[in-house]
């Protein structure tokens, strides 16, 4: 069975090579585009249409085909002159499509186009009229072109470097920074890069953070780390400056002051967050301001802070002066004495007198730090006030007769007495 097989594999091949071939019909050739319009009797208007749309479709090529559909196209007041001088680049008549550009005052396009054909000399002799120049172009784009064909083709050293200068100084001009700036960095240029990421952040402030960042880093990577800093620092300034929008800067803020380790800028970024508790900690701790921590402790409402700061660098004056302004007259007074404040704590004893509240730390302090004569008569105001309150026993406090101070200690007897009786 092995053999029968292999024989009629062989025997398969043998007649296949010995069969006659028969020929395959031959492919119709396919008529040309002349052929089909003499198919029948055509109108010079259907003649053209077919020819427009037989170029359109790439059926033919044929230069008078082109220039045919080119110049119905510039008589149609409905293909714009781009449209027009397009079709003529894309077709081979770049010269034309230039002619074109140059005769609608279209000097940049016309560039472009010279660009395209290696024509770097024409080019150049266009720049001057850009001023005229209709349609929308970047003039910075151009002359960029310019200076990489001169540098590839022409190897103009000095020719290439006034393009290159035209071409920064193009892209400043028409407030082209983020394209100045990496052009330049792709040139190797990085003082002309930092200049126009600079002048962006100074023109364009909403976005100063994007331009200075870029700054920083290229002159990071040019070895100048005072600059780069400088730079970061500006970019700080410029969001903490920003009054529309610098609660919404905090955290970038905050990022660019630990990157430099500036806790002058940490601060601010709490501060603009409205967290003023790790804003006063950092003054206090990392800057040594004070003043600026007290005043962070305050706007969180934490005076137990604000007072231990003052506190804990010898400020006993400042503390009380805090306790004072909060109303916290007690406290303020207790603390002036503890430290010996002796005029504070006068005028703090006067105030509690004077005021609404409980006067008997008033009292009891004037008492204390006033002269003989001046303390007899503060005792007996002090009795009769008391007195006249029902405060027999701070009325005997201050009484300096013993008759009237054991009546006034069995009227307070007495009230207690009465007290527990209503209980």
């Amino acid at each position: 069975m092995v053999a029968s097989a292999q024989d009629s594999g062989l025997f398969g091949k043998l007649r296949k090579l010995l069969s006659p071939k028969i020929p395959s019909p031959p492919e119709p050739t396919p008529l040309s585009l002349e052929e089909i319009l003499n198919l029948a009797p055509l109108s010079e208007t259907h003649r053209k249409a077919i020819i427009r749309g037989a170029v359109k479709r790439g059926i033919t090529d044929k230069p008078e085909y082109l220039a045919s559909v080119l110049e119905e196209m510039q008589k149609d007041d409905q293909v714009s002159v781009y449209n027009c001088a397009t079709f003529a680049a894309q077709h081979g008549m770049r010269q034309i499509a230039v002619e074109i550009y140059t005769a609608n005052k279209l000097y940049g396009d016309a560039i472009s186009a010279l660009f395209d054909v290696g024509e770097l000399e024409q080019a150049m002799e266009l720049f001057p009229l850009l001023s005229e120049s209709k349609g929308f172009f970047s003039k910075g784009k151009l002359y960029e072109r310019a200076a990489e064909w001169s540098s590839i083709y022409f190897r103009d050293e000095e020719r290439t470097k006034s393009l290159k200068e035209l071409a920064l100084s193009a892209h400043q001009e028409y407030s082209r920074w983020e394209e100045g700036g990496k052009l330049a960095e792709r040139w190797k240029m990085p003082e002309r890069a930092i200049a126009a990421y600079v002048a962006g952040a100074e023109k364009d402030t909403h976005n100063a953070l994007f331009y200075y960042r870029n700054a920083a880093r290229v002159a990071k990577d040019s070895n100048d780390a005072a600059d780069a800093e400088k730079y970061l620092r500006q970019a700080a300034d410029a969001l903490i400056g920003d009054t529309r929008f610098n609660s919404l800067n905090a955290n970038d803020i905050l990022r660019l002051g630990e990157e430099i380790n500036d806790p002058a800028i940490i601060q601010k970024a709490y501060e603009l967050s409205h967290d003023y508790i790790h804003a006063g900690d950092i003054a206090e701790k990392r800057r040594g301001d004070i003043e600026s921590a007290i005043g962070n402790y305050l706007k969180a409402n934490r005076l137990d802070l604000a007072v231990g700061c003052a506190l804990s660098h010898n400020l006993p004056e400042r503390a009380v002066s805090i306790y004072r302004k909060n109303d916290m007259l007690n406290e303020g007074l207790q603390l002036a004495l503890e430290h010996g404040i002796i005029i504070e704590a006068k005028e703090i004893a006067q105030t509690i007198i004077t005021g609404y509240g409980d006067k008997i730390h008033g009292y009891r302090a004037l008492e204390k730090l006033s002269a003989p004569d001046e303390a007899n008569r503060i005792s007996l105001e002090a009795e009769l006030h008391f007195a006249r309150e029902g405060r027999f026993k701070e009325a005997a406090e201050f009484s300096q007769d013993e008759t009237r101070k054991n009546a006034y200690l069995i009227l307070a007897e007495r009230c207690g007495y009465l007290n527990k009786s209503v209980q």
